[in-house]
């Protein structure tokens, strides 16, 4: 059975709601205090909330661990509330003495039960509760299946009409504008819709260039459906299926397709796979499987091409990174015992995996340099790959050293937490000024003249 907003309603005002927990709150709380009363109240409707969110959060997930039928919870359910029915009906009466009040324990316990449940939150109100999660779950997932459908629809008919046009979409504009149209679609009881392909493709190709033409179609098919209807009955099926078979031909990519295996081997392997799934299985998963194997695809190729923007230098005669003399000067005379990580350009998730390797790779180094000033912009993925280096090194009881100038990659670092994990004075501006504090060990002092850092230091 299918649940409208007033089913909904109906479930809240009857199995959970004040009325019923009313008499029984008052005659507990009588004799004590407004504020433990208030106290009281708090935590029977909290305690009732909470369970009903719950319930309609996860009540299909219960029915499947439990192996509940709806069928099953209904009946359940209501013998549960006849039995407090009789229960209440045929207690016999308690005669009127006074007591003393109940502590203050024993009534936040009884805001629990039985105040919150089963009196609060009865068993009509669980019951409901439950099924209706069962039910929106259905319904949430046919939801999910139909806006992926329409998305994916609009985006596909968006760029075949781009590629006809010469002109380029708005993807925000077309999802919004048609999650409006289907949202007013289903307030009067319509069908959910999406961009047709073929549908523009003849629009395009009989010379529609602006968005009128698409209200004028839909107008004509509104007169078909509600006065033309006879005229077109008579059209035989055959015809129909020919002109959506002609339209379908005409909006393949004959031309890349002949080609596409010579542009690339990988590229022509997705695009036949996707054309084979959305055939022979359905859209969603075409979609979905060609989407994965193009990101891993992705990532595997900028791996390969940022691993040229990570050098790892601990001889200067065996690197192409362009260095001073006096930077050359000092790596020969550290004898391999310190690692210059040298990063430039962009730094995203593609080169982690690079920058772990290119650390993993040395062995036997007493000082890590990390330089990001050349970097333009660094990514989380990066960033956490520079921590995990530097950590190795800080546990190994090993110096290291950040040269970074202020801007985006720094702050990126700071955000992350390695600057904070370094002595401050480890943290440079200039590559030289790192190299020498590494290999000379003692760090001068900036004297008033304003003499820099590097000039207090003799390479010989």
């Amino acid at each position: 059975m299918a649940f409208l907003s007033i089913d909904v309603f109906l479930i809240i005002f009857i199995g959970m709601g004040p009325i019923k927990a009313l008499l029984a709150y008052l005659a507990m709380t009588q004799e004590v205090s407004t504020e433990l009363q208030r106290k009281v109240a708090r935590k029977a409707v909290f305690t009732a909330t909470i369970v009903g969110i719950l319930l309609l959060l996860a009540g299909a997930l219960f029915m499947r661990i439990l192996h509940f039928s709806r069928g099953a919870l209904t009946v359940a359910g209501g013998l549960i509330l006849l039995l407090l029915a009789l229960n209440i009906v045929l207690s016999p009466a308690k005669k009127e003495e006074h007591e003393a009040a109940p502590s203050e324990a024993a009534l936040m316990s009884s805001a629990i039960y039985p105040l919150a449940i089963p009196l609060l939150l009865n068993p009509i109100g669980i019951v409901g509760l439950t099924v209706f999660s069962a039910e929106s779950q259905t319904l949430l997932d046919l939801a999910v299946i139909l806006g992926m459908l329409g998305c994916i629809d609009a985006l596909l008919t968006s760029v075949v009409a781009d590629s006809l046009t010469r002109t380029r979409h708005n993807s925000d504009k077309e999802l919004i504008g048609q999650g409006v149209g289907n949202v007013m679609s289903g307030l009067f009881g319509g069908m959910p819709g999406a961009g047709a392909t073929m549908g523009t493709v003849v629009n395009i190709q009989a010379g529609a260039r602006t968005a009128l033409s698409g209200l004028i179609r839909a107008g004509i098919l509104l007169v078909v459906v509600l006065w033309a209807g006879g005229l077109t009955a008579t059209i035989p099926l055959a015809v129909l299926a020919a002109i959506a078979l002609k339209v379908g031909i005409d909006i393949i990519d004959w031309g890349f397709l002949k080609r596409a295996h010579r542009i690339s081997g990988k590229g022509a392997f997705i695009t036949y796979s996707v054309i084979a799934l959305t055939v022979f299985v359905d859209l969603i998963a075409a979609v979905g499987i060609g989407l994965f194997v193009a990101n891993i695809m992705t990532v595997t190729r900028l791996s390969r091409m940022q691993s040229d923007d990570v050098k790892a230098v601990t001889n200067p005669q065996d690197t192409d990174l362009a260095l001073t003399p006096d930077e050359r000067k000092i790596l020969s005379a550290a004898s391999g015992r310190v690692l210059l990580l040298h990063l430039r350009g962009s730094m995203n998730f593609g080169a982690s995996r690079v920058i772990s390797r290119k650390n993993s790779e040395v062995e036997g180094i007493e000082t890590l340099i990390v330089d990001v000033t050349d970097v333009v912009y660094l990514g989380v993925s990066a960033a956490l790959a520079i921590e995990e280096a530097v950590l190795d090194m800080i546990n190994a009881g090993r110096s290291v050293y950040i040269v970074a100038a202020p801007g985006q990659p720094r702050q990126r670092l700071e955000d992350v937490g390695i600057l904070q994990r370094i002595p401050r004075q480890n943290v440079v501006e200039k590559r030289l000024a790192a190299l020498k504090y590494s290999v000379y060990g003692a760090r001068p002092q900036v004297q008033a003249t304003g003499a820099s850092i590097e000039g207090m230091y003799s390479v010989g």
